[in-house]
């Protein structure tokens, strides 16, 4: 008698109730586990690829995609080439790639209300970074670092982006004027109308020269050495200006002709024609990428700037007449006022002895009339700081922004 042979049809059905409803189920279940772990394992952080990652993920790949990561690091310079982290982290110094960190930091954990921008690149090619805090379209500019030796001031700006931007999401009503309200105007509403831009480190080769030493820049380290002068050598902590010996707080094109003439005068030196750890004018305005990026944002017709700010740390003081007349000169004047008052810094207009000058707030002053002032956030030293100069700068800093802006007549329209 022939054996009447099973359909196949009848041999799946045995094998899927087998699985499913015999012995095979555990087969089923260690196949299920396995195949929920591989996608945990695929779709971790540390393998997510848009910039960054969360914790130092994998690199997006793709050429495109790494240098758009690499940018948004700061860590990629102008000719496409990676730029190399040589510093040891030392808890005293506050580096470009410390600044770097704290901004992407800033930005993902304040993404609705932050923006990260990138202005231009120091004569060396690395990225001048800007981060703006608001949403509104009235435009507050905010520098530091333009000299070297005065670093300190780019952790103090770096503090109060992540300050504004953390008190933008506080229940404002609860709030005192030094924990995010101003005048009873809460940070949430001032950001809705006003956009901050802050540009840390204005002069990043000189801020890594200044701290480090020319090691970091051997092709040029005999310049450097020529330029340093007075029996200085390999010490650079006193170094103001940027890599190629240009001021960049003196490359505005504001009475450009007149202080060139003091230049001339034996006696002065607060202005050099050579190269110089510093006050070199340049050769002409806007001869350094630094100096020239700023003054592009301030010239960006999309732009609706209405205050700006320079922060230095060479004393205790907020410098800022520079020959305002009218509604003008009163504006800055109440501006200057409640900003001594909020950080019990002095007030000093510009005497004859830094009188004609250059400077980047007299330019916006002359040039573009804003209100505006030089902060200086530290006691007056030749050399350099560290960052025990830091917890005092900014609690008298904190929120010295929004002070500043609260003087301003369109501020009173928000009130």
């Amino acid at each position: 008698m022939r054996r009447k042979r099973k359909s196949s049809g009848g041999f799946l059905r045995a094998v899927v109730h087998n699985l499913f409803f015999s012995r095979g189920r555990y087969f089923i279940i260690i196949l299920c586990l396995v195949l929920f772990s591989w996608l945990l394992l695929l779709f971790a952080p540390g393998n997510l690829s848009w910039p960054g990652g969360f914790g130092g993920g994998k690199e997006p790949e793709g050429e495109e995609d790494e240098t758009e990561d690499k940018l948004y690091r700061g860590y990629w310079l102008k000719d496409g080439s990676e730029m190399e982290r040589k510093e040891v982290d030392d808890p005293h110094l506050y580096t470009y790639f410390d600044m770097v960190d704290d901004l992407r930091d800033i930005t993902e954990q304040y993404s609705e209300i932050t923006g990260l921008t990138q202005v231009g690149h120091s004569v060396e090619g690395v990225p001048l970074w800007c981060i703006k805090v608001g949403r509104g379209n009235k435009d507050i500019l905010v520098v530091g670092a333009a000299h070297a030796r005065e670093w300190i001031t780019t952790p103090v700006l770096v503090e109060q982006a992540r300050t504004y931007a953390g008190d933008y999401y506080q229940e404002g009503n609860e709030l005192s004027e030094k924990e995010g309200m101003i005048k009873g105007v809460t940070m949430q509403k001032l950001l809705e109308e006003y956009k901050l831009w802050f540009i840390p480190m204005l002069n990043p080769d000189g801020v890594r020269l200044a701290q480090k030493g020319p090691s970091l820049y051997p092709e040029r380290k005999e310049e450097l050495l020529s330029m340093n002068k007075s029996g200085m050598g390999d010490d650079f902590t006193r170094w103001k200006a940027n890599i190629r010996g240009v001021d960049l707080n003196r490359q505005y094109n504001v009475n450009w002709e007149e202080t060139l003439e003091l230049a001339h005068v034996e006696s002065q030196r607060e202005v050099r024609l050579e190269p110089s750890y510093q006050n070199h004018l340049g050769e002409e305005p806007y001869s350094e990428p630094e100096s020239r990026a700023v003054a592009q944002l301030l010239k960006d017709e999309d732009r609706d700037f209405r205050l700006g700010l320079d922060y230095h740390s060479t004393g205790q003081f907020i410098f800022w007449y520079y020959g305002q007349e009218g509604e003008h000169l009163e504006v800055n004047r109440r501006m200057v006022r409640e900003m001594s008052d909020y950080s019990g810094y002095g007030k000093m207009a510009t005497g004859s002895f830094f009188e004609p000058n250059t400077c980047l707030v007299r330019y916006m002053i002359n040039k573009h009339e804003l209100p505006g002032a030089t902060v200086e956030i530290a006691p007056f030293t030749t050399g350099i700081r560290d960052m025990r100069d830091f917890e005092e700068a900014v609690e008298n800093n904190r929120y010295m922004v929004p002070v500043a802006v609260s003087a301003l007549p369109s501020f009173e329209e928000i009130k």
